[in-house]
């Protein structure tokens, strides 16, 4: 059992297909940190239609089976939606799914925006990998060197 008074894990995700396996991963964090858990679901606003309606209906089902709270924005910048909404929340670990990282760098655009989180990448094998604040940090500088005195 996880509380749901603690700042929350917080899984992001923007569509119905990878959602059950984000939110059990997000739940098992939650469960072995005693953290609450928080779900975010972004879709642009041109987006809307009855299917994304059900989307998220599917999500707010599987967000009460785990006792997780869900929130749901339509936005045209949802990395930058994700970085509000976590520091509102004060989430303390964000969970994203690897189709979310495929071909676009956002790894790199959540570390700047929230450099201090760790975020975890869940992979379609079921695997996870998480990406300590430090970690991301350094490899951002290692792209992006102080200029030379």
């Amino acid at each position: 059992m996880y509380t749901t008074t603690s700042p929350p894990i917080l899984v992001y995700f923007s569509d119905r297909a990878s959602c059950k396996r984000l939110v059990t991963a997000g739940a098992a964090l939650a469960k072995e940190q005693h953290r609450a858990l928080s779900l975010l679901f972004v879709q642009p606003q041109e987006l809307v239609s009855k299917t994304v309606a059900e989307d998220i209906q599917t999500v707010y089902n599987i967000a009460t089976r785990e006792g997780a709270e869900i929130t749901v924005l339509f936005s045209d910048e949802p990395l930058l939606s994700l970085a509000v909404h976590a520091r509102q929340t004060k989430a303390v670990q964000i969970v994203i799914d690897e189709s979310n990282t495929a071909g676009r760098p956002t790894l790199a655009i959540l570390r700047t925006l929230l450099p201090d989180l760790p975020i975890t990448v869940l992979q379609k094998g079921g695997n996870a990998v998480t990406f300590p604040p430090s970690e991301i940090t350094t490899q951002n500088r290692r792209l992006h060197p102080a200029p030379a005195p």
